[in-house]
């Protein structure tokens, strides 16, 4: 087994969320398995569900804030970005205080695809 080193991945984003982008200290960060690890699966779970379990390497480790990491949870990258573009949908239809805000200028929608933070980045 792989010990992760939270120097190495805080460092991937220069101490950034890779997610959002918001700056996190060694301390605040979580690591996100980017391929989750299922870590509460046991291996006979991981089969029955038709998953593949991610690994501790740093390829497969992000620096992420807790509220990305919660809400990426077990998503692929590209689901993750799926949840976060149709906030928006979410919010319209549930949240009226949303609706008020917009409504009086507030704030205002942006219709744009998402790139996280990490992706910016030229290596």
């Amino acid at each position: 087994m792989n010990i992760i080193n939270r120097e190495e991945v805080w460092s991937k984003t220069n101490g950034h969320c890779a997610y959002c982008g918001v700056e996190i200290t060694i301390k605040q960060m979580q690591v996100d398995h980017i391929v989750p690890h299922w870590h509460t699966c046991s291996d006979e779970e991981i089969k029955r569900m038709g998953v593949v379990r991610g690994d501790h390497n740093i390829d497969n480790l992000n620096p992420s804030c807790a509220r990305c990491n919660k809400w990426k949870s077990t998503y692929t990258i590209e689901k993750f970005r799926e949840v976060v573009e149709t906030s928006i949908n979410r919010l319209e239809r549930d949240t009226p205080n949303f609706r008020l805000a917009r409504d009086y200028g507030l704030l205002s929608v942006n219709d744009k695809k998402v790139t996280f933070y990490y992706e910016t980045l030229h290596n």
